[in-house]
């Protein structure tokens, strides 16, 4: 897709999740959307993947995907993409470490915004629009509100956040909705509501936004706003888990270990964690090694065990603060038992 092209508004719409993800601090999320967004030709999310697989964040770090997916947004002709790989041949070429993503999207910002770029390719997660160029105009003012919402709320003003999510948020926009359902759920720009913040999450979470049925979910789970009720948090959680959501993942396993709201199925937790293990989610690798370990779910294994602890470490998860879990004695038994 030549660089001058719009993405396809699906594209844009995962862009835009991924951004919102980091704004959260939810790096596998993130990472998650931008890989979905760059297999539709989205350069800025291609880089952006590229940029999580080189350092591991949200995603188990891998050179070589990263080299792939910089590669690809550089062929469009995406200028940050291209001076992060020509950063990576001089490091590999002086046998230096590789400059570090901020470092790169430092560079990016900067480069997008020298008038002697035609076009704008910004790698900063608050400052690239979501909408397509081709946009309608209406659709255009709704990015436009949304960009000033994510921006104010990345500064912390939510008050001015919280202003421009509704505007949108009461035109129907699900990503707008589910983020006002958080101000209220946190009690940021608005007085804390439960109430509130279940409004908007059901808003949302009605239109198929998974973070907002995973919200509504734990609404459900713990009675907040609403009346408790496993059933209906074990539903919403479903909803989110079957379109790939991995903390939605992680907590359906958890209902079906517990037999919480749905039948108690160790073979269905261990199913879930491990679509969300496999996306890079660390208590949900955690709970699959332990599921190997007692053989819950699965066939007992100590190597599958010792393989997921390990994974979780080279994340710099759970197990890098206690190594005992990486390791196993002549027996073949995960230490770290107490």
């Amino acid at each position: 897709m030549p660089r001058n092209q719009p993405a396809a508004p699906s594209a844009n719409d995962d862009f835009s999740k991924a951004q919102l993800a980091m704004l959260r601090d939810r790096l596998a999320d993130a990472a998650f959307y931008f890989r979905k967004a760059a297999e539709q030709g989205h350069a800025d999310a291609q880089f952006m993947i590229g940029l999580c697989f080189l350092q591991g964040k949200g995603v188990p770090q891998d050179a070589d995907d990263a080299l792939r997916w910089l590669r690809k947004a550089a062929e469009q002709g995406h200028a940050a993409a291209q001076e992060a790989l020509a950063a990576m041949d001089v490091a590999i070429e002086s046998d230096t470490p590789p400059p570090s993503s901020s470092a790169m999207i430092s560079s990016a910002t900067a480069s997008a915004q020298s008038p002697s770029h035609e076009t704008q390719d910004s790698a900063s997660a608050a400052s690239v629009s979501p909408a397509p160029q081709s946009a309608p105009a209406a659709s255009l003012e709704t990015a436009t509100e949304m960009q000033k919402g994510l921006d104010a709320y990345s500064k912390k003003d939510f008050r001015t956040a919280v202003r421009h999510f509704r505007k949108v948020a009461e035109q129907g926009n699900s990503d707008a909705q589910w983020l006002l359902g958080g101000c209220y759920h946190f009690g940021q720009g608005v007085p804390q509501s439960y109430e509130g913040a279940v409004k908007w999450y059901r808003a949302a979470a009605e239109q198929g936004l998974a973070y907002a049925q995973h919200a509504l979910a734990y609404c459900y789970e713990f009675g907040e706003g609403v009346e408790q009720s496993d059933a209906e948090a074990a539903k919403w959680y479903r909803k989110a888990a079957e379109q790939g959501y991995a903390e939605a993942q992680l907590h359906l396993g958890n209902c079906c270990r517990n037999g919480q709201g749905l039948p108690q199925n160790y073979e269905n937790a261990a199913k879930w964690y491990r679509m969300a293990a496999e996306q890079g989610h660390v208590k949900a690798q955690f709970h699959l090694a332990l599921c190997y370990k007692y053989g819950e779910g699965v066939e007992q294994s100590n190597a599958e065990a010792v393989k997921w602890c390990r994974r979780i470490a080279e994340q710099g998860g759970l197990a890098s603060r206690n190594s005992r879990w990486t390791r196993s004695n002549e027996n073949g038994k995960i230490l770290g038992d107490g």
